[in-house]
């Protein structure tokens, strides 16, 4: 006897089945679940995990040439777009990616290895926990469709970089490169150049990232 299962709990089935092996994690949009890029093999890890740090080095340079406080503190940062729109897209396993460009960047100026160490580690918390805050308390949409979005985006912004400011303030002082006395004004340029990198770069990436994924489900 041929046992015959309904059509609906066949289709059920071959979906849950499909998605236990695909075990990639999702995110709310206004249109349903968006997947996070995939990143199935580590070829794939390594290559975006690579892309990230060469495009943070790029980027930090870049912001390095507009510094006027001290030469590790610039007026805008665009790196710090680039940080939360990477882990925002590919999730928190890309932070690597952010570490390496941003040491790299910093060891490169006149820092010690150690004070390079240290402003990179809170450049990448910044962005580790500024995409933690979104996708994880406000269910962000990454289409920024939606007024509740863009006003988490910014407030999460005007948060997440006080770590970096602070960490990063508190090492080039530590290290002797910025005098205790300047502290406070330091950090305020510092953490008006990251808030200024991610409210403007990260917004443009995200929706770049968007028009990618509409163009190719045209395909």
């Amino acid at each position: 006897m041929t046992l015959r299962i309904f059509p609906p709990v066949r289709r059920a089935f071959h979906r849950e089945r499909t998605s236990s092996f695909l075990n990639t994690d999702t995110f709310w949009t206004s249109t349903g679940t968006f997947r996070l890029l995939r990143i199935d093999d580590d070829v794939r890890y390594m290559v975006a995990t690579a892309v990230i740090a060469l495009s943070y080095f790029a980027a930090a340079k870049l912001g390095l040439s507009l510094a006027f406080t001290t030469k590790q503190v610039s007026a805008i940062w665009p790196p710090a777009g680039i940080a939360l729109a990477a882990l925002l897209l590919l999730g928190p396993r890309v932070w690597p990616g952010v570490f390496i460009g941003a040491f790299l960047a910093n060891a490169t100026t006149d820092e010690s290895l150690m004070t390079a160490l240290g402003i990179s580690f809170g450049n990448t918390i910044m962005g580790v926990v500024g995409a933690h805050l979104l996708r994880t308390y406000c269910r962000f949409h990454i289409t920024l469709e939606r007024t509740r979005d863009v006003r988490n985006f910014v407030t999460v912004s005007l948060l997440a970089t006080t770590i970096s400011a602070t960490l990063g303030t508190f090492n080039l002082s530590l290290a002797g490169l910025v005098e205790w006395e300047s502290f406070g004004s330091v950090w305020r340029v510092w953490w008006v150049g990251d808030t200024l990198g991610a409210l403007l770069f990260t917004p443009f990436l995200l929706c770049f990232s968007n028009v990618r994924q509409c163009c190719s489900g045209l395909r």
